[in-house]
């Protein structure tokens, strides 16, 4: 039995942002129909070989759910209790050209990287994946308001506008942020990276926090004592005391050296085994076909075989009613039609709720940007959100990661490494009585401090107990801690981005906020369940590494041309940014399109070109002779304007400072007590009956303010992060 069972979808979608919506809510139980197709994320499906109108006109009717993400409106009208779910790239009216066809990462930033004034292409599902799972939240929500009222309604998410939360970040350390926030001596810290080991390997280490750089020297002292000795002679008092604090930069050349000697010792396997063994983030950086053969990929079934042939698996796990990717179906369309009419319709029964989830409870146990994140969009969606703060996890970074990720939730600080901490724990639990309860410890901490399922179960037999975890909850790998960087350089991100410069942090943290996004996705679903008596309380769980795999899709198991580095524009000549007269810009055709581009003019000698390399070299010839205008007129005169889209690149900063982004509500300023004002970043999810909520700022943490440093001790501490952070290219 599967969440979503009984739930029927209609799936009128072409994109890949429609084809990961679909498979998510396939794997999770729904009849999904939709027109034949190919690729990994064709799964779950009831396949008809109709003509996509007919099919749309046929069954459009009897759908609880439709997905859409054309420009204009599918045939017939929608009915007062069908969910309509659009996905469309960009908004209407909105750049790059209303009206034709666009690439939506190209134009929002995200092939932007930190510095550069030239594209980086990157192998990602980034937005794809985040819209859909924007998308599906309000989906779950929307039919979760059904339920009460009898209405469906609109759920909207521009694939496009799903770029906002992916920059959160950026627009929070880069808009104007607070002086209290020196940011680049927290990401120059040697103690988080990659570092060469034995062999040519590579090994990532995350030791941020005192605790676990103090675990680590003990572990070094076992594991090579002469190097160990000499990184301990190296060490500042500062440094043990807070490892993200950079020193001088001679104390950061002194200690990359020491460390590069000391990681050089050994071979990356055993770093990463004895480092795991000792409860700290350590991997071996992979290539992703390495990731997606490990012994944990598959034990863990992130990694699955569908007729004959690998896929990602379910992306998160429900106990009771479990995510099941199957093979796509061939189907007879008079069955589908007859068992979809038979299906009851939801009758009207009262006005919509203000809020889809305005009666759904929350204790909110996370930390950092996962688990926060799942717990945010729940409070977005309606739910009221009690927070514990956690007053033992004070890096310098936490508070503007709070900020961030805690919008819309109360919260109390609560030691729950102690015995009056955990009686306060459970006085909550009595108190708010929560429907759900979310939290993101490292496995096995939560049973160990009395606070794990079984525990609260006892007193809550219906709750929902949703668990975020870096390597799932199955395989050998359960049990490790781990962050988004050291998922993306186990899952092969790494290696990919940093090409052949050696493995490189994409600069995004993508896992988080799709793992977050998949959390609150999960929950909602096992509410669904709940709801319809299909199962009572039962677990949740997402991770890291599912995102992951997730993300990297279509090179992993459909066989697309994979970009090799930050400096790639691209992996074929047919999908990649070129140099127009004008400025960088990028194109995308499908193969068939490009053997026609010598019809355009100017573009005669890309004829003779046979394909690969060849053709990328007449095109990057060619397209540098002309403005991005004079080359769209001379494909439409070419009949190929909607076949092409040739979209203006641009940086992320120009998007985050778009008037368009502010006028919708998508990048905003908000004042904070004690720290001023701080640039945030919205939902991209609309929900036309039931709004989400305008949520209050995050409430304090409840630390002394500190204030703001002076000009010239903020622009000291930046200057010594970037000497930091040079270092770490140059070592």
């Amino acid at each position: 039995m599967s969440a979503l069972q009984g739930v029927r979808v209609l799936d009128g979608t072409h994109g890949q942002a429609g084809a990961y919506a679909g498979a998510l809510l396939a794997d999770l139980g729904a009849e999904v129909v939709r027109h034949p197709g190919v690729g990994c994320l064709l799964r779950g499906r009831t396949c008809l070989d109709d003509d996509p109108d007919a099919l749309w006109a046929t069954l459009a009717p009897h759908a609880d759910v439709l997905l859409w993400d054309g420009p204009r409106a599918p045939l017939g009208a929608v009915a007062p209790w069908q969910i309509f779910c659009h996905l469309p790239p960009f908004a209407p009216g909105e750049p790059p050209a209303p009206g034709r066809p666009g690439h939506p990462e190209a134009w929002m930033g995200l092939y932007a990287p930190p510095v550069g004034a030239r594209p980086a292409v990157h192998h990602l599902g980034l937005l794809p994946l985040t819209a859909a799972l924007y998308a599906l939240n309000g989906v779950l929500a929307a039919l979760l308001a059904r339920e009460e009222s009898g209405l469906g309604q609109e759920v909207r998410c521009v694939e496009a506008d799903a770029a906002y939360p992916l920059l959160e970040l950026n627009a929070l350390f880069t808009l104007s942020p607070p002086r209290r926030w020196a940011t680049l001596p927290w990401a120059a810290t040697p103690f988080i990276g990659p570092w060469r080991a034995a062999r040519g390997g590579w090994i990532y280490v995350h030791l941020g926090l005192r605790a676990h750089l103090a675990r680590f020297l003990d572990a070094a002292d076992a594991l090579a004592p002469a190097e160990a000795a000499r990184l301990r002679r190296v060490l500042s008092p500062a440094v043990l005391a807070e490892p993200t604090s950079v020193g001088s930069g001679l104390e950061q050349l002194r200690l990359r050296r020491a460390l590069r000697a000391l990681f050089l010792r050994l071979e990356a396997p055993r770093w990463e085994e004895a480092l795991s063994d000792a409860g700290l983030c350590a991997v071996e950086v992979r290539p992703p076909t390495t990731w997606r053969d490990s012994p944990h990929a598959r034990a863990s079934r992130q990694v699955v075989e569908l007729d004959g042939r690998l896929a990602p698996g379910a992306a998160l796990t429900l106990s009771a009613t479990p995510a099941l990717p199957r093979p796509a179906a061939p189907a007879d369309r008079q069955d589908v039609l007859r068992r979809w009419r038979a299906a009851p319709r939801p009758a009207r029964r009262a006005a919509p709720p203000p809020h889809p989830l305005h009666n759904l409870r929350v204790l909110d146990l996370t930390q950092v940007i996962a688990g926060p994140t799942a717990a945010r969009t729940l409070a977005e969606l309606g739910a009221t959100v009690h927070r514990v703060e956690n007053p033992r996890f004070d890096a310098p970074w936490v508070e503007a990661f709070h900020i961030a990720f805690n919008t819309g939730k109360s919260s109390e600080t609560i030691n729950l490494n102690s015995s009056a901490g955990r009686a306060r724990f459970w006085e909550l639990v009595e108190e708010l009585r929560p429907d759900v309860v979310l939290q993101n410890l490292r496995p096995g901490a939560a049973e160990a401090l009395g606070i794990g399922e079984a525990d609260v179960r006892a007193r809550l037999p219906e709750v929902i107990y949703a668990h975020l975890t870096a390597w799932g909850e199955e395989g050998p790998w359960a049990p490790r801690p781990g962050w988004e960087q050291t998922a993306q350089a186990a899952c092969g991100v790494q290696a990919v981005w940093g090409g052949d410069a050696g493995p490189s942090l994409f600069p995004l943290p993508f896992n988080d906020l799709g793992t977050g996004l998949l959390g609150a996705l999960g929950i909602q679903a096992a509410l669904w369940a709940r709801r319809r008596g299909l199962a009572g309380g039962q677990r949740v769980g997402a991770c890291l590494s599912a995102t992951a795999t997730w993300m990297q899709a279509a090179t992993l198991f459909d066989g697309a041309l994979q970009p090799w580095g930050a400096s790639s524009l691209g992996a074929w000549p047919g999908r990649r940014a070129y140099r127009l007269a004008d400025g960088w810009a990028f194109l995308e055709a499908a193969p068939a399109t490009l053997r026609d581009l010598h019809r355009v003019e100017g573009l005669a000698a890309c004829g003779a070109a046979s394909g690969g390399p060849a053709l990328g070299a007449a095109l990057e010839a060619a397209l540098a002779t002309a403005p991005l205008a004079t080359w769209r007129a001379r494909l439409d005169a070419a009949a190929l304007g909607e076949a092409v889209a040739l979209t203006p690149w641009r940086t992320w900063r120009a998007a985050l400072l778009d008037p368009r982004a502010a006028q919708r509500g998508l990048v905003h300023r908000r004042h904070h007590d004690g720290i001023g004002e701080v640039t945030e970043t919205g939902s991209p999810l609309r929900l036309q009956g039931t709004p989400l909520v305008k949520t209050a700022p995050a409430p304090r943490r409840g630390e002394a303010d500190v204030g703001a440093l002076s000009a010239p001790s903020w622009i000291h501490a930046q200057a010594r992060g970037a000497l930091g952070l040079l270092l770490r290219r140059w070592s």
